[in-house]
């Protein structure tokens, strides 16, 4: 079983009070590699960045901690850069300016029961469509289990009928969907997770993470659900959140070597450990500026798996 997760290389420069504070490795599916990494797992990373000064530090950053760059393409010119604009409740906005050049991507053979992530601005991209939904389309029909997050960003699709398209359209690819209610609200209009289970259940998705910042989680899969509250804490910054929540989710799948068709018969205990994982990780990258996971926290977790 390996782990392959695709997205952009973003980095990300952050403002507090419209100074800069400071400068990271980023880009959403990126930050969920970086703290899988650091937990010493079987990670790959399918992405591009240019060959400027920006790449070379995101590739060295990449090595670094541990994941497979294997897929990872160079191409001329210069890299993509987020600004991030922390609120006075250290939420972020974003400005993004995009990478110059783009080329075709390198994909792996993927295994039954290998994970697979995917999600955010970059499962949208018309430019890629073709590529990406035919390496996912394989890897469904080999039975990886992919994981789905759309993270939304306001105004990303309106009344916009192609992206909609393409957002079902990864729903129905998907095994299990992780999204935020403000993503639900900019997609199908939807304020609550039922309505949002009831329609995306339709396709073949096992199991859907419904977060709500501090107003907690619900987890629908096809026998029940479930809703835990989140622990009150104090962010310094909340970027990586959802994308930490993802590597939680993830951590919690490989590590118990749950595989796709071992899905459906998860109990609610089970689906209540996998959530409380991705809670602790979502909640650990909050307490700094940090994108990914701490050191610090991963060295715990790995020792107490060399322990167990």
């Amino acid at each position: 079983m390996r782990i392959y997760i695709l997205g952009e290389t973003t980095y990300d420069i952050i403002f507090k009070n419209n100074k800069p504070i400071e400068a990271k490795v980023g880009g959403s599916q990126l930050n969920t590699a970086i703290s899988l990494g650091r937990l010493q797992l079987p990670v790959s990373f399918i992405s591009q960045f240019g060959s400027d000064v920006v790449g070379d530090i995101c590739a060295s950053f990449i090595k670094e901690n541990g994941i497979d760059d294997s897929f990872i393409k160079r191409n001329r010119g210069t890299s993509r850069v987020a600004l991030a604009f922390l609120n006075e409740n250290n939420d972020a906005t974003y400005n993004f300016f995009k990478a110059e050049n783009s080329s075709s991507f390198i994909f792996p053979d993927v295994k039954e029961n290998d994970i697979i992530l995917f999600g955010s601005s970059f499962a949208m991209r018309a430019d890629i469509r073709e590529e990406l939904s035919g390496f996912l389309n394989d890897a469904k029909a080999k039975n990886a289990i992919i994981v789905y997050d759309p993270n939304i960003r306001r105004g990303d699709i309106a009344s916009d009928q192609e992206k909609l398209k393409i957002i079902i359209e990864n729903f129905q690819l998907a095994t299990i969907v992780k999204g935020s209610d403000d993503d639900f609200v900019n997609i199908f209009g939807f304020t609550n997770s039922e309505e949002v289970w009831d329609e995306i259940s339709k396709s073949d998705v096992k199991c859907l993470f419904y977060t709500a910042n501090k107003n907690g989680v619900k987890v629908h899969w096809e026998k029940g659900s479930l809703f835990l509250n989140v622990p009150v804490i104090h962010p310094v910054s909340t970027i990586g959140a959802g994308d930490n929540f993802n590597a939680g989710l993830i951590y919690s799948v490989f590590t118990k070597g749950i595989e796709r068709n071992k899905l459906p018969f998860l109990t609610e205990e089970d689906w209540s450990q996998i959530a409380k994982a991705s809670i602790q990780f979502a909640q650990e990258v909050c307490l700094s500026y940090e994108n990914y996971i701490s050191a610090g926290f991963a060295e715990e977790l790995n020792r107490v798996k060399r322990e167990t």
